[in-house]
């Protein structure tokens, strides 16, 4: 037994002492700043002697990443073909178990200067450059490889980049991963936005263009960078200008006219620096909504412009920091005036004993203007200590008015066209047949009017204390709004008009303080983080409802401006059931700890294992007045919040790459306080609200698979996930309708039985040899869900639960050609929808649509670009909804003026085809909708382009 003893306490420690100290660090060029490979590097004491040599290795995110024989203080030489020896003293200290490693940092080697002019012979040299190559974790494309007409903006070299996928929103991908941002030189560029400088940016200006998933060194401390996990950091990236574009000026504007008086006007400048920029973007149009970007002439089906939209906007973004990098102001400030006109009609069939079959139209027009402001300041005065400042205002101003009409069956029905019941109720037809079946009926116009303001900001910080480091963030938030409203309600069922007017203030504030501290340990199997974590936040909100009945008084005349001013002298009116005063208030303590596992391996695998779990203490408390009842509740719970992430990743070192994630994470979510008061508000006609339910938490659990592969020289990748939701104490508004008066009534209720099943599929690979031209995409996604809610008439005792399954289904394909001047890509997606319950007939419906979009150079300089796509639809229970829509788009462009000017001739919706229906379902109700959007129309637009390079003297 002494011997066993004895030789365990040899063995550990043998352990203690066979940590390895290893030292990490950057080699770079001192003027590109590029990383050198294959750099020399050798330690010796202070008095010169050689100690070791090796040749510098990458590892991970470092350059240089090895083992030596002990830590002290060495001279470090660095030494590289052209390049003149650089050196650097050190002093590598040990701490067991805590400081087992250190970083030499950064060092710059200069190249060395030829000192004689040689001459050589006469040759004759073809240059064929390199569209792509690798550089550690970044991948760099060279700009000037790629052929693009002269008049082509960022936009169109991002499509021909290998690897690369454009969205029609503007969104971009790399390798089958989305970038986050977009940065210029570097620097964020409008907070990252893409589409700015995707439709602005001259493609002449560019040099290369870089993706690497961007690190903030602030804030890491050496135990981080050691088992880093690379795809945990935002993918950017990064559009480098030529040196001659650094300091410059570039700009176009555009003017366009179109049919049925359709307009555009763009306009863009910016003046860059080496440590500046300031920009100014502006945007008026009536056919592209608030978007800068499209990809393919089809400005409806990306952005869900469901509606006409009338867009003018103004941004100014700026940059400025010192040429020691030590402190940075990036501000942008907007201006957005826009409106809005929208028009739906919407078929519901409600699952109650007796299905109840519903019509419903609703035509707003909303005008508003939005003032914003926002900045990312940051003082970095030392690689130890960071201070950032987030300050965000913004002021909403609104003016909305709509018309809505409804109307309840008992039976189904037979429209010649959809709305043609709303239409003969309301048209004063007395002898209609759909008043044979009518259940009730309202029509609504109202008129809304209101202001809102927000101010907010965030002040946090990182300090670093050796292997350790300590942060925390101050932040706060105020919201003020003042709203008001004017509802006239009319009923085919009665003569008597109905007036209503409300006025509701809210008011809101938030503050709230965070402190963290990072504390590692260095074994020699593993590195373990122990991070704990504490916060605070207070909040407060007031919410006023002052609902006012003016039928049969002079005020019922009254326009909205004028009862607002005089609310005063209409208080008289004044429904104290259904006005309201409510304050809540919210103190929640949060103590958190995590723990991340790093375990050491000799292979090419990096296993994690990040165990963590949360304790929350929560006070609420509100004081609430209603017919002149004031009601106080609090309450005061614990919630326990555990999470669980186990990660694998593997690299071959083959440009072969693996990753594993198994993750799950509980939550809690507690119900609204105002859930528990006691009330019934029926301030709307036919709709009855009731409270007064002390309901228990919601729990949700989550449990996520993912896979991922990755070839990023043969251009393949592939990935894929598996997520489990199960909601338990799901929250819900169970639903009680009236069969004989058409009065729904809501009330907030749990249920169990609601969970979720989803996975998808991602594919990208290039389909020629070369990797040059095709490319292959396809995204599969797969959802099951079960749905379970509350619903019956006002008769059914006890309530029933009404229960959906749905699967649905969706494939999406692509096949893409970019070479040179032509572009064409192949498109199918298809979307399948079965869902079935007892309430209703099973349903099969697909929604599918196939086509191609191509590009290519005409004669005398003019491009074309076209789209020809078929949508399609089957399996709806209204054959109305069963449709076919061909939708054509082109566009001819030509450079004129030498590429300082473009002339655009662009026509959407050739054949006039384009229209918008959805379809929705779950446990309560299946919806088939309609709603307007922008038609067949042809517009001319003529953009001309300026820059100005930096002029060089001598």
């Amino acid at each position: 037994m002494r011997k066993l003893l004895l030789l365990i306490f040899i063995f550990t420690s043998s352990l203690a002492f066979a940590q390895k100290y290893h030292i990490d660090g950057f080699i770079r060029d001192s003027f590109t700043k590029e990383k050198l490979d294959s750099v020399n590097v050798t330690l010796m004491s202070m008095d010169s002697t050689v100690v070791e040599t090796f040749r510098g290795k990458p590892y991970g995110w470092w350059q240089v990443y090895r083992d030596i024989k002990a830590p002290g203080k060495y001279i470090m030489k660095f030494e590289h073909d052209g390049y003149y020896p650089a050196y650097k003293n050190v002093d590598f200290k040990y701490t067991k178990y805590r400081h087992t490693g250190d970083s030499f940092g950064e060092i710059l080697m200069h190249k060395i200067r030829m000192k004689k002019e040689v001459t050589l012979k006469e040759v004759v040299v073809t240059a064929t450059k390199l569209k792509m190559v690798m550089r550690g974790d970044t991948i760099v494309y060279d700009a000037d490889a790629f052929q693009l007409s002269s008049g082509s903006m960022l936009d169109k070299l991002i499509r021909l980049l290998p690897g690369a996928q454009l969205e029609p929103g503007g969104e971009i991908y790399i390798n089958g991963q989305k970038v986050e941002s977009l940065l210029v030189n570097g620097e964020d560029f409008f907070n990252g936005d893409p589409k700015v400088a995707l439709d602005n940016l001259p493609h002449y200006m560019v040099d290369k263009i870089k993706v690497y998933r961007k690190m903030d060194e602030r804030l890491m401390v050496a135990s981080d960078l050691r088992t880093l996990r690379k795809d945990q950091l935002p993918l950017v990236l990064d559009v480098g200008l030529k040196k001659e574009y650094t300091t410059s000026w570039v700009g176009n504007a555009t003017v366009g006219y179109g049919t049925d008086h359709h307009h555009e006007a763009r306009m863009f400048a910016m003046r860059f620096t080496p440590n500046s920029h300031i920009a100014m973007v502006g945007n008026s149009n009536d056919v592209r909504g608030d978007s800068y970007y499209s990809s393919d002439g089809n400005w409806q089906e990306p952005y869900g412009n469901t509606a006409e939209v009338t867009t003018h906007e103004v941004k100014v973004d700026g940059m400025l920091r010192d040429e020691d990098k030590k402190w940075k102001l990036s501000d942008q400030l907007s201006l957005k005036a826009q409106k809005r006109d929208y028009l739906s009609k919407t078929s519901t069939t409600m699952f109650l004993g007796d299905d109840v079959y519903s019509r419903y139209l609703f035509n707003n027009t909303n005008k508003n203007i939005k003032l914003g402001f926002s900045g990312t300041n940051s003082y970095t005065p030392s690689k130890q200590f960071t201070l950032d400042f987030t300050p965000k205002v913004s002021y909403y101003h609104y003016d909305n008015r709509y018309t809505s009409t409804s109307a309840d069956f008992n039976r189904q029905l037979a429209e010649r066209y959809m709305g043609e019941a709303l239409d003969s109720l309301f048209g004063g037809n007395l002898e209609s047949e759909y008043r044979k079946i009518l259940i009730s009926s309202l029509k609504n116009q109202y008129y809304g009017k209101g202001n809102e303001l927000t101010a907010e900001g965030r002040v946090s910080s990182s300090y670093r204390i050796r292997n350790d480091r300590l942060s925390w963030s101050l932040s706060g938030y105020y919201n003020n709004k003042k709203n008001r409203s004017l509802n006239n309600y009319e009923r085919v069922e009665s003569a008597n008009d109905m007036a209503r007017f409300s006025d509701m203030p809210q008011r809101n504030y938030r503050y709230e303080g965070n402190i963290g501290y990072d504390y590692s340990l260095d074994f020699p199997a593993l590195i373990l983080y122990i991070s704990p974590q504490y916060g605070f936040k207070q909040s407060y909100a007031s919410d006023s409802r002052w609902h006012h009945i003016l039928d049969g008084t002079e005020a019922s005349a009254w326009g909205l401006d004028q009862l607002y001013s005089n609310r005063d002298s209409i208080s008289r009116y004044i429904d104290y059931s259904n006005s309201y005063r409510s304050q809540t208030w919210n103190k929640t303590n949060t103590m958190g700890l995590d723990f991340s596992f790093y375990f050491k391996r000799e292979d090419y695998k990096n296993i994690t294992l990040d165990p963590s779990i949360q304790f929350r203490n929560v006070y609420d408390r509100i004081s609430y007045t209603r017919a002149q009842t004031d009601t106080t509740i609090r309450r005061s719970r614990w919630l326990m919040e555990p999470s669980v992430a186990l990660r694998i990743d593997a690299n071959t070192g083959n440009d072969l790459e693996y990753h594993w994630r198994l993750n799950y994470k509980l939550q809690h979510q507690l119900p609204s306080l105002l859930y528990a008061v006691n009330y019934r508000d029926d301030a709307t006609p036919l709709l009855v609200r009731e409270s007064g339910y002390n309901l228990p938490n919601t729990h949700q659990h989550t449990a996520s698979f993912s896979y991922e592969r990755k070839m990023i020289k043969t251009q393949r990748f592939f990935n894929t996930s598996l997520t489990y939701r199960l909601w338990q104490n799901m929250l819900c508004q169970s639903m009680r309708y009236d069969m004989s008066t058409g009065v729904t009534t809501y009330r907030p209720n749990v249920i169990a039985g609601n969970w979720e099943l989803s996975g998808q599929a991602r594919y990208q690979m290039p389909l020629d040899k070369k990797r040059k031209a095709w490319k292959l995409t396809s995204q599969t996604n797969l959802n099951y869900r079960n749905f379970r809610d509350y619903l019956n008439s006002a008769s059914a005792t006890p309530s029933l639960v009404s229960s959906v399954r749905r699967f649905s289904a969706s494939e999406s394909l692509q096949v893409g050609y970019y070479r040179n001047y032509y572009s064409l890509t192949v498109s199918a997606n298809v979307f399948y929808n079965h869902s079935e319950s007892d309430r209703f007939a099973t349903l099969n419906a697909f929604d599918f649509n196939y086509g191609v979009n191509y590009g290519m150079p005409l004669v005398w300089g003019i491009d074309f670009y076209t789209t020809l796509k078929m949508y399609s639809r089957r399996g709806y229970s209204d054959d109305k909804y069963n449709t076919d829509q061909f939708i054509v788009n082109f566009n001819l462009g030509k450079d004129i003026f030498k590429g300082k000017a473009r002339l655009k001739f662009e026509v959407f919706d050739l054949l006039n085809k384009m229209s918008n229906y959805s379809y929705n379902i779950n446990a309560q109700m299946q919806q088939e909708t309609y709603t307007n959007l922008l038609r067949r129309y042809a517009m001319v637009s003529l953009t001309y382009r300026f820059s100005q390079k930096k002029k060089h003297t001598k």
